[in-house]
């Protein structure tokens, strides 16, 4: 089946509202501590309850897609963005901002899970990570520019900039969900929202092993990269001295690999098997995260021993999520949008568990960050052994 660019490009689009949010506000962080009259650590607890509201919400929105289709649930979650982005520009205290961050990433998170559920609809295992890589390799333009464009508008026009522009995000998104995004799900394939059923459907979700190993495998290398999220307005401008407006800079370089891997995942996914490149991707970000520790303890070449370890852990991301992701949902043959769901709860409440653990240990050094990202990069591998193990009794 062809797609056409343009639908590639919408859901690549529609995906990144999360991303655009995390991202354009980090190099704001340090100045919204003090505008705030609070310090790092609290307002590093603003992006973990993000991370919270943003599972809660692929819990709800993933039975409401089976249940309703797909359009309708992504113009509700656009919506409340849009909202809740506009409210944000208003607050006056950390507490406040937390409020509005969980509505926000309420609506924002619906992107993630509907389009995983669509892609699913309309392609079976090894294509359906072919378009997974195509739409992320979208999708990864946004947290490429959200940082540097928060570190501008922050400089030029002060941190409530950065809420109006994603506010704007939002009603675009509204509009090309409307005008750009077909419906997937036959009314005859949709499923009812009665409680027994649901808890049915969840059920045969979780306790699918070969499922919930892909799931996990992949929720702790989104959790290694929250981790690093989380921390490195901190690492790069407060610990190393780098200028707000140069941060997205540093980050971008992660981007960058991440959507460089996700377009050779694209291209070699037929030939080599998503298999083979989930371990692949595994090792290299295992590796990574022990080099970023180490250097991280001893000093070694300062800034640079930071953001190269960096880069490398986070950037094979564009490995890993892709083909997790369409190897846990190609075991269900319905529930599609469920299933996507449980995905998004794990990823997003592991996240939110990573940052909240960088937060509270924060100390004002490096090696809460290095320490956190390694544990998961470690729990990731541990993960994806499990379906292995697996395979091999089935042979």
């Amino acid at each position: 089946m062809n797609t056409p660019l343009r639908l590639i490009i919408t859901l690549g689009l529609l995906s990144g509202l999360v991303a655009a949010a995390v991202d354009m506000y980090l190099p704001a962080m340090p100045a919204l501590a003090q505008a705030l009259n609070s310090d790092i650590g609290a307002v590093q607890q603003t992006l973990a309850m993000f991370l919270l509201g943003a599972a809660v919400s692929q819990a709800i929105f993933g039975p409401l897609a089976d249940r309703f289709g797909r359009r309708p649930v992504l113009l509700v979650g656009m919506a409340l963005f849009a909202l809740a982005s506009l409210l944000c520009t208003q607050v006056v205290s950390v507490e406040q901002l937390i409020v509005l961050r969980l509505a926000q990433a309420l609506g924002a998170a619906a992107g993630n899970v509907v389009v995983q559920a669509l892609i699913r609809d309309l392609y079976e295992h090894d294509e359906a990570a072919r378009m997974l890589s195509f739409v992320m390799g979208v999708m990864t333009v946004i947290p490429l520019l959200a940082p540097a464009v928060g570190g501008y508008l922050l400089v030029w026009a002060g941190w409530q900039s950065i809420f109006w522009c994603l506010s704007l995000f939002g009603l675009l998104a509204v509009l090309l969900v409307y005008f750009a995004v077909p419906e997937t799900l036959p009314v005859e394939k949709r499923q009812p929202l009665h409680p027994a059923h649901l808890l049915r459907a969840y059920w045969h979700i979780v306790s699918h092993r070969d499922a919930m190993a892909y799931n996990l495998c992949g929720g702790f290398v989104f959790a290694t990269m929250f981790a690093f999220i989380t921390a490195s307005p901190f690492v790069y401008i407060e610990y190393f001295g780098v200028e707000p407006q140069y941060f997205g800079y540093l980050f971008g370089a992660n981007i960058v690999l991440m959507m460089g891997c996700n377009y050779l995942n694209g291209r070699w996914v037929k030939r080599l098997g998503s298999q083979r490149l989930l371990r692949m991707g595994i090792s290299i970000h295992v590796i990574a995260a022990a080099f970023l520790l180490l250097n991280s303890f001893t000093g070694m070449a300062g800034l640079a021993g930071v953001v190269v370890p960096c880069v490398v852990t986070v950037g094979v991301l564009g490995l890993v999520a892709s083909n997790s992701t369409s190897a846990a949902l190609s075991c269900f043959d319905s529930h599609g949008g469920k299933a996507s769901g449980v995905l998004g709860v794990t990823r997003m409440g592991l996240g939110a568990v990573s940052g909240a653990v960088v937060g509270l240990l924060h100390n004002g050094s490096i090696l809460v960050m290095a320490t956190v990202m390694l544990v998961c990069a470690i729990l990731a591998w541990l993960s994806l052994m499990l379906v292995q193990t697996e395979l091999k009794v089935k042979v």
